[in-house]
């Protein structure tokens, strides 16, 4: 009899233990996906502010060609990529996956905003800023494109724009994005405008991009 009852207060004892870890599990993911929302808000406020004050002074844009604002709010976007990254870490089966994938489709969509002021910021100023559109899926040469990428935006600050976009997201900006530049598989850049297909390493990014030493 008492070994039965011992028994069944393990059994008890560890299905407590279980439960409570999974609550903790959800509840730590719920707190980074707050976190990570509460970010991407600011950054969207900046860029639409930003966006405005072009809008108001469209005869004479040139007064917003000397901020550094833009690359400012690239380096933000950085920093919620890497919550992002470290969400998919500490994710466990009980995570609300569709919530983490709902938040990484909304980081997209800021990405593409801040895509398209640089575009437009490039034109009106003259600069001479480099964007990149990265498309990455799960295997080893997707994560190395993404090392390769990140010393090419420390080696090059304020020339390089880089965009981290998942090959099977849901997000509709993304979808198109594809379709019109023709993503077929990852890694697959579209470096201003043209599409390279593979891993491309940071010599060769220098090389396409007419960087490095002369």
């Amino acid at each position: 009899m008492k070994f039965r009852v011992k028994i069944a207060l393990s059994t008890i004892i560890a299905s407590v233990i279980f439960t409570l870890g999974v609550l903790v599990g959800i509840f730590v993911t719920d707190i980074q996906i707050k976190s990570i929302i509460e970010d991407i808000e600011v950054v969207k406020e900046k860029i639409i502010s930003f966006e405005v004050s072009l809008n108001l002074m469209y005869d004479k844009p040139e007064l917003l060609c000397q901020t550094n604002l833009l690359w400012v709010l690239s380096e933000d976007l950085d920093k919620i990529a890497a919550k992002l990254a470290q969400l998919d870490v500490t994710k466990s089966m009980f995570s609300d996956i569709e919530k983490i994938e709902r938040t990484k489709d909304y980081y997209f969509s800021l990405e593409l905003l801040h895509y398209s002021l640089v575009e437009r910021m490039k034109e009106i100023c003259g600069k001479k800023w480099h964007t990149i559109l990265f498309f990455y899926g799960k295997g080893s040469e997707s994560r190395n494109q993404g090392i390769y990428l990140t010393l090419l935006k420390q080696k090059y600050p304020e020339k390089i724009y880089v965009y981290s976009f998942k090959y099977d997201t849901y997000s509709t900006p993304v979808k198109l994005l594809k379709r019109f530049y023709e993503v077929y598989s990852a890694p697959t850049l579209v470096i201003d405008g043209i599409k390279h297909e593979g891993l491309l390493t940071l010599s060769e990014l220098e090389k396409i991009l007419n960087l490095g030493e002369k």
